[in-house]
């Protein structure tokens, strides 16, 4: 809105192809696959008309589900990009959030993937009215519209301290530009 250009990063969670089931054990312990991942970040920005390596860098928020929160958590302490924001949703916590960073991890009630995290935060915004926590399986885990309800809910909150946050994020919205990761199959 205020004519800037921000970037946000996707990471998807193990569905997609290039996320295996075991490299969830490499993520859980911040082994991501950093060439890889770094070099389609690199690339994007080389497709905006940024340096990856110039100055000024641009404000980027990081987003990721499961298995791609964590690669967005080690992506964040390679102190690489200008990160302003991060979200993440049903991932496990590996790294403590960074001070003056924006950040929010949102969990579904029932959801036991994020509880295998070991890193302490108090951005967690736990709910999902919409889903009875007492017939949460672990299928449900990848099903969008739990974590759809989750979003949702988070953006309608009206409690105070996470207004905050939903300020910070504002600053994304607007026209797009979309750059796929051919692994990701579109």
């Amino acid at each position: 809105p205020d004519g800037k250009t921000r970037f946000i990063v996707y990471f998807d969670g193990t569905a997609t192809p290039r996320h295996e089931w075991w490299r969830n054990i490499g993520d859980r312990v911040g082994l991501y696959d950093k060439d890889y991942v770094l070099g389609r970040i690199d690339s994007a920005l080389r497709e905006s008309g940024y340096d990856p390596d110039g100055n000024p860098k641009p404000d980027m928020m990081l987003v990721g589900f499961s298995q791609g929160g964590m690669e967005a958590q080690s992506v964040l302490h390679e102190n690489r990009y200008h990160i302003t924001d991060v979200v993440t949703y049903g991932a496990p916590l590996i790294y403590d959030d960074k001070p003056g960073i924006n950040t929010i991890h949102l969990r579904a009630d029932g959801d036991n993937v994020p509880g295998t995290g070991n890193a302490p935060t108090t951005n967690v915004y736990q709910t999902d009215p919409h889903t009875d926590a007492s017939q949460f399986i672990l299928g449900k885990h990848g099903d969008p519209s739990v974590y759809t309800n989750v979003g949702q809910s988070f953006d309608d909150s009206k409690d105070p301290a996470l207004v905050e946050k939903q300020k910070s994020l504002e600053k994304f919205q607007g026209a797009s530009v979309e750059v796929h990761d051919p692994y990701a199959g579109s």
